[in-house]
Formats: C-alpha cells, structure tokens, sequence
C-alpha cells in the first residue's frame, strides 16, 4: 500500500487565510488516498495540518 498527498489548491488558499487571522496557528485538512499495489483507491482520508505562527 501507499499513500499520495495531493493537497488541491483549496487547501492552501485556506491555510494562507487562516494565517492573516488572529490567533497564533492556522490550520487546514489535507486529503490523502491510499493505493493498492496496482493503483487502485483502497480508502481516502484527511489529516489536519497545523500550522504556528511565529
């Protein structure tokens, strides 16, 4: 099995304007796909990246 992040543009867009938000991190849910050997989707499923401003 592997597993492919490919976060779509959203996600970035999002993460950029929690960033000029008040509060000290942003964050932004990142979709992942998991892959049989031969490529197939088995599941897809999402963590939360968090990010702290400095």
């Amino acid at each position: 099995m592997s597993a492919v992040c490919e976060p779509p543009p959203e996600a970035f867009a999002s993460l950029a304007e929690a960033l000029q938000q008040p509060g000290d991190k942003a964050e932004a849910w990142v979709p992942v796909k998991l892959l049989a050997e031969d490529g197939t989707v088995v599941t897809e499923v999402r963590f939360l990246d968090s990010v702290k401003k400095r």
